[in-house]
């Protein structure tokens, strides 16, 4: 690679992940973009790693960009380093390519900490139900959980495009592993009654179908014996996951022909019901 098109990554790489975070972005967006105008004009910026190809994963994306930034950074010579570095200064932080590494490293080891489950497990019975039904977001590592009911999400796209499961017409269960950081989607075809299980892993950005996955490794399991039962008890998808794979669950969704019991008896049962039927047809995450 020569060495302007190392440069022209390595700016666009900090410059375009400093938007995603208002630490970064207060201290080198500002900068970082003034840089690259001066140097390639009105050339668009080419970033090697984008937070859309991370299915808008922050740790994952982070993680990534941190990986590259170090290996342009090695390939980069060091008049070029210096002038960057130089274009970088500010008189209110110290700034530089090397303070970005270690903010973004920071950045990451904050996001590893976040996990709005361990608040949502110290709430009573009501209030859980309560945050389920509204739909309100839920962040783990920087990766909006609630999003993937939104059938404008990338990740329900791309489940729709690679995989022709429908979050809007054929989901029928949304569950999270809160130990392994796994998602897995439960969907029924509504024409063919095909059902099948996709999972979504935060740590390594992975989204396939569940029985590609080697259970035996992974979740120490035998596959078969799980896919025997699990489409035997379709009420109980969430017990024979937490025999098979980890007991450490939250349910995100639930249709509703998966309910066993009827909510008339309970006035904010029958409420939240209601409500929650009328965001599934909507499709839309309350913001």
């Amino acid at each position: 690679m020569n060495n302007e098109k190392t440069e022209k990554q390595l700016i666009s790489l900090i410059l375009e992940s400093s938007k995603y975070s208002k630490y970064l972005g207060e201290k080198y967006l500002p900068k970082t973009k003034k840089l690259f105008e001066s140097v390639f004009y009105q050339e668009e910026i080419s970033s090697p790693v984008k937070m859309e190809d991370c299915r808008n994963n922050k740790l994952y994306y982070f993680n990534q960009v941190k990986n590259k930034l170090t290996e342009l950074y090695k390939q980069t010579n060091k008049d070029s380093i210096q002038i960057i570095n130089e274009s970088l200064a500010s008189p209110n932080f110290k700034t530089s390519i090397d303070t970005f590494i270690k903010d973004l490293s920071k950045e990451i080891n904050n996001l590893k900490f976040q996990n709005d489950f361990d608040k949502i497990d110290s709430l009573n019975s009501i209030i859980k139900s309560t945050i389920n039904f509204s739909g309100r977001n839920i962040f783990v590592n920087g990766f909006n959980i609630q999003q993937l009911l939104d059938s404008s999400n990338i990740i329900a796209k791309e489940l729709l495009e690679k995989f022709g499961a429908n979050i809007s017409t054929d989901l029928k269960l949304l569950l999270f592993n809160k130990s392994d950081k796994e998602i897995y989607f439960f969907f029924e075809r509504k024409q063919t009654k095909e059902k099948t299980i996709i999972y979504y892993n935060l740590n390594d950005n992975e989204l396939d179908y569940l029985q590609n996955k080697d259970f035996q490794t992974f979740y120490g399991s035998n596959k078969n014996n799980f896919f025997n039962d699990i489409w035997k008890n379709e009420k109980n998808y969430s017990k024979i996951i937490g025999q098979y794979i980890n007991n450490n669950l939250y349910e995100i969704y639930r249709n509703p022909s998966l309910y066993e019991i009827k909510f008339e008896d309970n006035l904010y049962k029958d409420f939240a019901f209601q409500k929650r039927e009328e965001q599934i047809k909507k499709q839309r995450i309350v913001k």
